[in-house]
Order: structure tokens, then sequence, then C-alpha cells
């Protein structure tokens, strides 16, 4: 009986501090938040000591017990760190900010000791250790695979190791590198194209064209797991590239869009026409690679118009045309009728 009082006990005192942190949402004034964040977390540190008590008489339910409590930890150390919008101005909140960080990820390092099967804890202790401690990462990583190497952690942690260190070398045997390869690819392509979706929303020209260039970084880390896919599966490799090769043209695309909002003077349009060079150069790969691809002809054709490559576009249009693509075929007719 005093095992279901004492689990009770220590539920309510999590509930309380779920309830302090929910509340933070609502509180604009981050120092506030932090003091809310702290709070909770005194909450959290009374419940601790009623899991110690609950240890000795149920070994089973405490772990339960304590993974719950470092987890909800966990959150309440993320949510006092909004105070790292000042960190760079203020040499004090900069050192609570790190102490903050240090915590969450001894947190999530408890709830990983009492709940070994928390994909989520080994998700954060992969991110959050990388910096400091490479291996422990690579380690958290491979729990997250034997746990479930099919799922969505399993691949954001692939990826970001790929990413961060441009290798899946010690982390995945290579009998077991392809589907890796090939998930990190297409999802290093996704979060481009969402990514960039966004830049079309801001309305500083400047950022908007900054934020659109940038996306470029995850294409070429997706470029470059292409390039080592291609060692172990010739045809994957073969599409992901056109995938790469057809995203960059959007990213050029949508920078090229940014830039004319500016006032339109010699070196804004001479840095315009360069985007739309470097789209052609992509939709040229891309028609290698797939030479019935329509969409890539047509907007190969769009980007000769912008040029004032009329020849060019009517080769592409017309390519296009013979694809089946409806939309080229009006175009080209269209220009046809410009230049008699």
């Amino acid at each position: 009986m005093k095992v279901n009082q004492l689990i009770l006990v220590i539920e309510g005192y999590i509930d309380e501090a779920n309830t302090i942190l929910r509340g933070t949402k609502n509180i604009e004034n981050v120092m506030i938040v932090e003091k809310e964040a702290l709070r909770a977390i005194e909450i959290l540190e009374r419940a601790q000591k009623v899991a110690g008590e609950l240890e000795y008489l149920n070994r089973s339910k405490s772990d339960q017990c304590w993974a719950s409590i470092f987890e909800q930890k966990a959150m309440a150390y993320l949510i006092a760190k909004k105070i790292s919008k000042f960190a760079a101005v203020d040499e004090d909140i900069k050192k609570r900010k790190n102490q903050y960080d240090n915590n969450y990820l001894f947190a999530y390092k408890q709830v990983a000791k009492y709940d070994p099967l928390n994909e989520n804890a080994w998700h954060k202790i992969c991110l959050y250790s990388m910096r400091d401690n490479p291996q422990e990462s690579l380690d958290a990583f491979k729990r997250v695979i034997k746990i479930n190497p099919e799922g969505k952690i399993a691949t954001k942690c692939a990826k970001f190791i790929y990413v961060v260190t441009g290798s899946l070398s010690g982390a995945v045997p290579d009998n077991e590198l392809e589907p890796f390869l090939i998930k990190i690819v297409y999802k290093l392509i996704d979060e481009t194209y969402s990514e960039v979706e966004q830049v079309s929303n801001i309305e500083n020209s400047f950022i908007a064209e900054s934020n659109a260039i940038e996306c470029l970084d995850k294409l070429t880390a997706a470029s470059k797991a292409a390039t080592e896919l291609e060692t172990i599966n010739q045809e994957y490799a073969s599409k992901a590239k056109f995938s790469i090769s057809f995203a960059r043209a959007k990213v050029y695309s949508i920078a090229g869009l940014m830039i004319k909002k500016y006032k339109f003077d010699k070196e804004i349009a001479e840095r315009y026409y360069s985007y739309q060079k470097l789209i052609v150069s992509c939709c040229r790969d891309c028609t290698t690679m797939k030479p019935n691809h329509s969409v890539s002809w047509y907007n190969l054709g769009i980007t000769y118009q912008l040029l004032n490559d009329t020849k060019n576009a009517l080769k592409a249009f017309k390519e296009a045309m013979i694809l089946g693509n409806s939309d080229a075929a009006r175009e080209y007719h269209e220009l046809l009728e410009e230049i008699k």
C-alpha cells in the first residue's frame, strides 16, 4: 500500500511542475520564465526525495518514477534556457545558460539510465554530447539503432552525425550503411524544401536571400552522402543526385526572387543573373540524368527566357512539349509568336 501512496505523491509533484512549465508559454519576460522553471525544478527535487524512499520498496516502480522526474527536469532546464537570448551581453546569464545546458544533458542521461529503452533520451544525448564528447554521441546513436532502427529518431540522429562529422563510420556497420545514407539524403532534401519555402515569407529581402543560400549547406551534405551511396547502390545514388540538383535549382530560384525585391541596380542585376545561370546548370544536370523529365526541361526553358536566350528557351520548351508538358507547349507557341 505504501508503494502506491509514494507513487501518487511523486505523480502529484510531477503534475504540479508540469502545470507550472505549461504556464510559461504565456509569459513574455524570459527572466520570469526562468524563475518559474526553477520553481518547477524545486518541486521535482521533492519528488526525487520520495523516489529515493520508493527505491527501497520497489526498484522497478522507482526506476519508472526516476525516469519521469528527470524527463520533466530536462523540460524545465530547456525552458530556463530561454534566457540565452541575453547571454551575449551578460556574463552572468551566459554562465547560467551554460549550466542549464549541462543540467539538461545530465537529466536525459538519467532518463536513459532508468529507462534504457527511451529512444528520445538517447536522441538528446546524441545531439548534446557531440561538442564535448563525440564518442558518447556515437554510442547514444547506436543505442537508438538498437531500440528502433527504422524509426524517425534513428534517421534524425544519423542525419545529425553525418552533417557534423561527414561520416557514419564507427556508428553504423558497413552492411547497414545503405538505408541510412538513403534516409539522410532525402531527409536533408525535405528540410531544404521546407526551409526555402519559409524564406518566401521573410519581408527583409537581404535576410531572405541570405537564408535561401544557407539552405545549400544541407544539399552539400546530401550530395556527399549520395556520392558515398554510389559505391553501394548506383540506382539510388542516381535518383538522389537528380533530386539534389532539382532542389538546388529551387533554392537559386527563390534567392533570385528575393533579390528582385531590391532596388535593381547593376550589382543586384549581376547577382540576379548569376542565380539564373546557376539554375540553368542545375536544370541541365537534371535533363542529363533524366532526359524524359519534362518539368526540368520546362524549368530550363523558363530560365533561358529570363536570361533573354530565346534560342535555347525554344529548344528546352520543345523538349518538354514533346514529353507532353502542356505549360511548355503554351510557352513555346507564345514565344514563337513574339519573335515573328
